[in-house]
């Protein structure tokens, strides 16, 4: 209910230090390297495409891995950036945030009254 109620908002990116680019990488490449998803994902998916008679099934491996991963860069560096980009487009603009408070207010309470008339089967 505050949602809809809101009547100013801001993004205020308020205590945060710039950090160098540098540790920045480490620190998500660390934090994924220690995603036990990632590693499942490696161990489940990727041995599917090499071939049972594979000489060298450890290299195809790890070039499987590295182009994946360049895959990913690719994909999740643009989103990265534009999501930065919209951050401070946000911040400049208070009222569309008030009226992004707004809307997901009303969807939340749409979903609220619909969950309260649902019937159990």
């Amino acid at each position: 209910m505050r949602l809809l109620l809101t009547r100013a908002a801001s993004l205020e990116l308020t205590g945060l230090r710039a950090a160098p680019l540098r540790r920045l990488f480490v620190e998500g490449a660390l934090s994924n390297l220690s995603n036990p998803k990632i590693a499942i994902f490696y161990f489940a998916f990727l041995p599917q495409f090499i071939a049972a008679d594979t000489t060298h099934p450890t290299q195809l491996l790890l070039m499987l891995g590295a182009v994946f991963s360049v895959l990913t860069f690719v994909v999740k560096g643009p989103v990265g950036y534009f999501a930065g980009a919209l951050s401070a487009w946000l911040r400049a603009r208070p009222r569309v945030l008030v009226g992004m408070h707004r809307t997901s207010g009303a969807v939340l309470v749409a979903l609220g009254v619909r969950l309260a008339f649902e019937r159990r089967a």
